[in-house]
């Protein structure tokens, strides 16, 4: 197993009132205090396999707005721009908490598979956040029966 390089790890608490909201939780991190996590209502993020968005404000800013793809069942990885450059981003989603792993760079091809499955022999897995993401006003499904 190959070692995972070295990384800030962020806890997000979620929020009790708003439960699409996660604080940040022990820790003093100056690009933002909290996240939102939702599914993707833009068709690009569709397109792209994102299964969530991850976003933050800050003073009027947006210091954080990624997709989120699937690496394994409760855990999902995406990109954020830090000091000008891409840096990789592993979140874990289990239950009441968000857990955000951020890399100072973003590996490609090979590197980046190796380090996905060195993440996933350390990680257990987590639980999707259901109820607990935000779902744009999205009806159930009708299952309609045509007649000719």
């Amino acid at each position: 197993m190959k070692a995972i390089p070295k990384h800030l790890e962020l806890i997000f608490k979620q929020n009790p009132v708003r439960t699409d909201i996660y604080d940040l939780s022990g820790s003093k991190f100056n690009q933002f205090s909290f996240v939102r996590l939702s599914e993707p209502r833009s068709e690009f993020l569709i397109r792209q396999g994102a299964r969530y968005v991850i976003e933050s404000w800050s003073h009027g800013q947006k210091p954080l707005f990624t997709g989120l793809r699937s690496i394994q069942e409760g855990l999902y990885y995406g990109d954020t721009l830090r000091n000008g450059k891409r840096s990789l981003m592993v979140v874990k989603i289990n239950s009441a908490e968000l857990i955000i792993h951020l890399f100072k760079t973003y590996p490609r091809g090979k590197r980046l598979f190796q380090l996905f499955q060195s993440i996933q022999e350390q990680q257990t897995p987590g639980t999707t956040p259901g109820s607990y993401c935000h779902q744009p006003n999205r009806q159930p499904i009708r299952q309609v029966v045509l007649s000719y």
